[in-house]
């Protein structure tokens, strides 16, 4: 069965999100080598939705991510 990590975050600020993703790239970056290509599959939701991820959050993971890997890139 795989694993769900869930990260919540009661600072929704820029510098709180961006806290916030750098603790999650922590963890993800446990699963990943050198030379690994990876894909972030992110679904930014809609406008006013609760479930909408913050372009702030996505690029604190991306970029503590891109420099652990080869190449990382963003899809939906």
């Amino acid at each position: 069965m795989s694993q769900v990590y869930i990260l919540k975050t009661k600072d929704k600020s820029p510098e709180g999100l961006k806290l916030a993703g750098e603790k999650i790239s922590k963890v993800f970056s446990e699963f990943f080598a050198k030379d690994d290509k990876v894909a972030l599959k992110v679904h930014f939701g809609e406008r006013g939705s609760q479930t909408s991820l913050s372009p702030v959050l996505t690029k604190a993971i991306y970029d503590n991510l891109k420099d652990k890997i080869k190449s990382a890139v963003l899809v939906d």
